[in-house]
């Protein structure tokens, strides 16, 4: 018993009383905004937008890491003079370090008139490790990036060809050199606007293409790039175009999605099963302002295969940032406004849900004209309040329970004491319920080889306490 309390009191631990909100504007003097947010490892958040770079009327990429209160831990730009940067995507490396997926015209082959790709892969600090251009003629687009289980690189975005925008993935090495590359065929053009390896180790491109009017597709490729299938999602006589995939603990799938014309589009959410057939799918016209056929709105799955989602709502002079809550089935649970000020815009353009069943937006604040706003910060509660704290019991003692070994390879030993009929949850660091047990006996194991190398939020529920810790599975 001595031996496995030693192990138990040296697991970095803590038991939430409340859940965290804040409500924060971050910058100054000119224009930031808050375009991606991701968490970090700490339990912190990264940040990216643009800024006003070297004249009030071109943006560079600024890219800001916090705390898990939103305090700054620092914040870093890049960008050349005369043209426009921006950022499309920003994830942890299993490193600590950064991957960011950005679209110059500034450092362009073209500049300042053309767009190329530009990778940036940085340190904790943010500091430059190495950075890679895709020069291509014409206007390029970069829309996503990731890291996969070998630590090599997957990006996507489309290229100029032939007078067409194509669709594109891009595999590269750790350092930055190119693998292969996929390509989405078309009638005209076509968009890739997000890319991932799944659950099974192969790789996903979600986007659009057009045959007729333009459908909504995800490809699947093998490691080597080698074409697996295609799941395609259409609405008679509208464009639909695919945003993000989720793979959910439950299994399945969801997609967010836009649905309309190019004259504007409404939201539209498809729940779909691991074969990628249509469990249901939920159009909301609600306007959130998606006129844009490149831009995505803010979204996250969370932990009961519901989501979030939202962008911003003019009210009046002024817009508001506005977030929906949708649960499991598609159906509406509520929607929250924030931020509001007259004159000026305010807007969600990222979310996260969060494991202690909140979540956490980045945007922008008090815009009143295009040369002046801030980086908008909100985390919220699981009902969307800011204002106050959601309580949540602690359990009555935590050190009566014991989880060893941990970091864990394969398994993991856990010891509850009155355990049985408890709740044994793991979280991701962003609110994924991965692994749900009802306990029925005070120990057991819990085995990991599912379970993909990374820092995990593990939660026993009982009764009416609920008690979290971190579990960190190495590389079996």
């Amino acid at each position: 018993m001595n031996k496995l309390f030693a192990l138990f009191i040296i697991i970095p631990s803590f038991s939430l009383q409340a859940q965290v909100t804040f409500e924060k504007k971050i910058g100054g003097a000119g224009y930031q905004d808050g375009s991606i947010i991701a968490s970090t490892h700490d339990g912190g958040f990264v940040i990216a937008g643009i800024q006003n770079g070297d004249t009030l009327n071109y943006s560079d990429i600024y890219i800001l890491r916090v705390d898990s209160m939103g305090d700054s831990l620092w914040t870093k730009h890049w960008g050349a003079p005369g043209s426009n940067d921006f950022p499309s995507a920003i994830v942890e490396t299993s490193d600590g370090g950064f991957l960011v997926s950005t679209t110059t015209y500034s450092l362009s082959s073209q500049a300042p008139t053309y767009s190329d790709w530009w990778i940036l892969r940085l340190d904790a600090s943010g500091d430059t490790l190495w950075t890679k251009m895709i020069r291509k003629p014409g206007n390029d687009r970069m829309m996503c990036i990731s890291e996969n289980d070998d630590q090599s690189i997957l990006c996507c975005g489309w290229w100029s060809m032939n007078g067409y925008a194509v669709g594109t993935m891009l595999k590269l090495t750790s350092t930055g050199d190119s693998l292969w590359a996929v390509h989405i065929p078309s009638t005209g053009n076509s968009y890739a606007q997000f890319c991932m390896q799944d659950q099974n180790g192969n790789y996903l491109v979600a986007g659009s293409a057009l045959s007729g009017t333009f459908y909504g597709l995800v490809y699947e490729y093998d490691t080597s790039g080698q074409f697996l299938s295609l799941h395609t999602y259409d609405l008679p006589g509208t464009v639909e175009i695919i945003n993000s995939v989720h793979h959910l603990p439950q299994g399945g799938y969801l997609l967010s999605a836009k649905t309309g014309t190019l004259n504007g589009y409404d939201i539209w959410l498809l729940r779909v099963t691991e074969q990628w057939d249509t469990v249901w799918t939920r159009t909301f016209n609600d306007p959130i302002y998606l006129y844009d056929t490149e831009a995505k709105f803010a979204f996250d799955a969370v932990a009961d295969s519901g989501c979030i989602f939202g962008g911003s709502k003019f009210t009046g002079l002024s817009s508001e940032a506005v977030i929906y809550r949708v649960d499991s089935s598609g159906n509406l649970e509520w929607t929250k406004f924030f931020g509001g000020s007259s004159p000026g815009e305010d807007k969600a353009n990222s979310i996260l849900s969060l494991s202690d069943g909140g979540f956490i937006f980045s945007g922008q604040a008090d815009l009143v004209t295009n040369l002046e706003a801030e980086v908008y910060l909100v985390r919220a509660d699981g009902n969307g309040d800011v204002s106050g704290t959601t309580q949540i019991p602690a359990y009555s003692n935590n050190d009566d329970l014991i989880f060893y070994p941990n970091p864990a390879n394969e398994s993991i030993n856990w010891k509850i004491p009155e355990g049985k009929n408890s709740k044994l949850r793991v979280y991701t660091t962003s609110g994924i319920l991965v692994k749900d047990l009802t306990l029925f006996s005070d120990s057991g194991m819990l085995y990991l080889q599912e379970f993909s190398p990374g820092m995990y939020v593990l939660e026993v529920i009982k009764e009416e306490s609920i008690y979290r810790t971190q579990l960190i599975v190495l590389r079996h």
